[in-house]
């Protein structure tokens, strides 16, 4: 079985993670709907590891995909761009060898 990660964010989030190799998803503020739907189906999608998340987007998202977000384990949802994110930043940088943000 093969694992991905995905990194949902705007441009300049995403475009750190694509250098050094992991996918990602674009998203504009203005398109909440097709944020939401895409998170659903990609919660749903268990080939998917990891999942890392722009704050401010995972901000936008309704209450109940939020609830969703957090109690899912496979695959699991980070959401950085917050001072919580600090910690998972440096893991990050440490595993991958780029600094994201």
């Amino acid at each position: 079985m093969n694992y991905e990660i995905e990194v949902v964010g705007d441009l300049d989030f995403v475009i750190g993670f694509s250098l050094s190799g992991i996918k990602g998803k674009t998203f504009s503020a203005d398109k909440k709907e097709e944020l939401s739907k895409y998170l659903s189906n990609m919660i749903k999608n268990k080939e998917k590891k990891l999942i890392i998340l722009q704050n401010k987007l995972y901000q936008l998202l309704p209450d109940r995909l939020k609830n969703k977000i957090s109690l899912s384990i496979t695959p699991l949802v980070i959401v950085l761009g917050n001072k919580e994110s600090d910690d998972i930043k440096f893991m990050i940088r440490k595993v991958f060898g780029v600094d994201i943000l």
